[in-house]
């Protein structure tokens, strides 16, 4: 649901603020969305997660 709203970009430029806590925080939402991703992509076969192209265009 996130992603469709478009939460990827946002959360990777977090990555570069100064204050760690906030970097954690989005690395933990980056981190969520990537295993998710991974579940999905067992369950359609193709083996390839989604949001890993998002995240690399997005960073």
């Amino acid at each position: 649901y996130l992603v469709n709203l478009g939460c990827i970009k946002p959360l990777c430029d977090l990555l570069t603020v100064m204050d760690s806590k906030i970097v954690l925080v989005a690395l933990n939402g980056l981190e969520n969305i990537l295993r998710l991703g991974e579940q999905e992509a067992k369950q359609n076969g193709s083996g390839l997660n989604p949001y890993c192209s998002l995240i690399e265009e997005a960073y």
